[in-house]
């Protein structure tokens, strides 16, 4: 049958039109009849209706006599859904666009999953854990949260794990879980920045062949950056591996510390004894080597944990500089020694007054008699000083052996004259002394800065 409404050709037994879904059960009412067209005419009588026709059979058709078989048209099901019909087709059409779609889905999901997965913190606490139990010290600092810095860096994070590798050494099972009371949003100390970031606390319990149980308690950060643009990413809080150290030791000492000069360190000073005192914030814990040295000391070297205290008494001069030294007051004193018995005085106005008053006195006779052609015959070094006293200052000790003639005016009986007449006599005589010497440091060579003390005991002094 053709439909009513688009025309289209539709089989017997269809209720609804296959193309544009249209009731063909229910034909159009046609317009209502000009009444000057019917006037007159009598309106149409329906036929009887057939007693002999079963219910429900289409009136007008025959009956069916006793034992003949009835045929009963069943509509089909697919042709009563014209909207289904229609998706079915639509997707039909567009298949390629539908899998890529679901391909889309499946891959996001997955992705979703994937993202989830990896940037799990506790995931990240079993990457670091099974870092250690296979030694990889590489592998566990990748995965710190740090800042780093002269004392925070691989090399000193593989020196400790060097130090502390027995505790990780034959590890076999463990099991890792949250510590949910522990975590929070905190500092972390030695991080990236200042910061306060959301904290979790991992406990981790294992045993090793060489006991029974073992626990190890991690705190893994969440940074600000995200993984993947989407999900959170965490890494190993280096709070509980950090300390902080202090060193103290003479204002003239170069320090170091595991090998690194720490002048950037320092911090207050002890002007009066010439101390410096030094401060490391963050520097990964265990024993750290501490060494002291200057151009004129011994090198000092020492350990410690968390403090060190170095002493000028730790660090003896150099026998070489002490050498150099007593040279060097030989030299001055036996230049003032000669100037003295001269009568010159010093162009050097900051040592005039003591020169004057441990040599001049000592030396110089203005009268014929008296101590003349004094000469130091030798020299001793007498000085007990073995260190620095906060800076570079030294008291050179000098025992010192001189000849002198010991002028006099001797009283003598003249036979030619009949008289007694002094003359002049001179007995060469031998004597020692002793003098100390201050001398100080200017960077380059040693110059006398003080004169503290000169015994001539054979002299007028």
């Amino acid at each position: 049958m053709n439909c009513w409404k688009c025309g289209a050709n539709n089989a017997d037994d269809c209720m609804f039109c296959e193309e544009c879904g249209a009731d063909l059960r229910k034909p159009p009412v046609p317009p209502a009849p000009n009444p000057a067209q019917t006037a007159g005419a009598a309106p149409p009588v329906p036929p009887a209706p057939n007693p002999a026709q079963p219910a429900g059979a289409p009136q007008g058709q025959p009956a069916a006599s006793a034992g003949q078989t009835v045929t009963v048209s069943i509509p089909n099901p697919k042709r009563m859904m014209p909207f289904a019909m229609r998706a079915l087709q639509f997707l039909k059409q567009h298949l390629l666009a539908v899998i890529l779609l679901l391909v889309v889905l499946a891959a996001l999901i997955t992705g979703i999953s994937v993202g989830n997965y990896l940037s799990n913190p506790k995931r990240v606490v079993d990457q670091y854990f099974s870092a250690l139990k296979k030694g990889d010290w590489e592998k566990a600092y990748s995965q710190l949260y740090v800042k780093e810095s002269d004392f925070v860096n691989y090399d000193a994070y593989e020196a400790m794990m060097e130090r502390e590798a027995k505790l990780y050494t034959g590890i076999g099972s463990y099991r890792i879980y949250e510590d949910g009371a522990s975590s929070g949003t905190k500092k972390s100390k030695g991080s990236k920045d200042d910061a306060e970031r959301l904290m979790r606390t991992y406990t981790v319990d294992y045993v090793t062949d060489r006991s029974t149980s073992n626990e190890m308690s991690v705190e893994v950060v969440k940074l600000s950056k995200k993984k993947f643009l989407f999900f959170p990413e965490y890494q190993i809080s280096a709070s509980s591996m950090l300390g902080s150290f202090t060193v103290s030791a003479p204002g003239y000492a170069k320090v170091t510390v595991d090998g690194i000069p720490i002048d950037s360190y320092k911090t207050d000073a002890d002007e009066e004894n010439n101390y410096q005192y030094y401060s490391i914030d963050a520097i990964f814990s265990g024993v750290h080597e501490v060494s002291a040295s200057s151009e004129l000391t011994e090198e000092y070297t020492t350990t410690g944990s968390e403090a060190v205290d170095i002493y000028s008494s730790d660090m003896p001069i150099l026998d070489s500089v002490v050498d150099t030294i007593f040279e060097t007051a030989k030299s001055d004193l036996d230049q003032m020694i000669t100037a003295a018995c001269q009568g010159a005085t010093l162009e050097d106005n900051t040592m005039s007054d003591a020169y004057e008053d441990y040599f001049y006195d000592s030396f110089y006779e203005k009268e014929e008699t008296g101590m003349h052609n004094v000469k130091v015959t030798s020299y001793r070094d007498i000085s007990e000083q073995t260190v620095f006293d906060g800076d570079f200052t030294y008291s050179c000790g000098i025992a010192y052996d001189y000849t002198y003639d010991n002028c006099y005016y001797d009283s003598q009986y003249q036979s030619s004259t009949r008289k007694w007449v002094d003359v002049l006599t001179s007995d060469p005589e031998e004597s020692t002394g002793e003098a100390y010497l201050t001398y100080s440091y200017n960077g380059k060579e040693w110059y006398l800065s003080d004169i503290i003390s000169n015994y001539a005991y054979g002299g007028g002094y």
